[in-house]
């Protein structure tokens, strides 16, 4: 009976058009900070999967394509260029994991990755992961620290993903560069 009242009410509240005119204004304000030249992700609060939890430590979970991330007031703003691909990243807290890039190679080929992180408390590291289970950390900072550099690698044909990933980090931000276009592709996959 619960459910025929509540489903009910959400018919008629759909229906007068209360319920749309009251997301417009909760997305209003949420996305009013953002500006108009933002075309990147925001997330004021996001749970998905395990929410993140011991996945810092483990390999097999940062390697897996399933999303497990609890993040609060997270923005991402990707930049393409001719030559490459950017994204600036700024969050209040995260945990778990986020994928950043994404790049499926049919050859072996010369690529740049640069960084600059930090992070006021917790843990922060970037790391790339080849295939499902290949996964090699590219940078690693904690409570205080900051990390700055460009390094070149060699990556052989199949498929990369560069992801962050957090332990309970807290007030940070990050720019992550990688000089093959297009291959930004915020989100987890499954």
């Amino acid at each position: 009976m619960k459910r025929i009242a509540a489903a009910a009410l959400a018919v008629c509240l759909l229906l007068s058009g209360c319920a749309v005119s009251a997301l417009d204004s909760v997305w209003e304000t949420a996305f009013s900070d953002l500006g108009p030249d933002f075309h990147g992700s925001y997330a004021n609060f996001r749970m998905a999967g395990g929410a993140g939890k011991g996945v810092y430590d483990d390999d097999e979970k940062i390697c897996s394509w399933f999303e497990s991330v609890s993040v609060k007031e997270m923005k991402a703003q990707p930049k393409e260029e001719s030559d490459s691909t950017a994204v600036e990243i700024s969050f209040d807290k995260f945990h778990g994991k986020q994928q950043y890039f994404y790049m499926d190679l049919t050859e072996e080929q010369e690529t740049q990755i640069g960084y600059d992180m930090q992070i006021e408390e917790g843990r922060l590291k970037l790391v790339l992961v080849h295939g499902a289970d290949e996964l090699q950390t590219i940078a690693e900072i904690e409570a205080g620290d900051e990390a700055e550099e460009t390094i070149d690698l060699s990556l052989e044909e199949g498929e990369y993903r560069l992801l962050l990933v957090g332990d309970e980090a807290l007030n940070g931000s990050a720019e992550l560069t990688l000089n093959i276009p297009g291959s930004y592709n915020e989100g987890m996959g499954l």
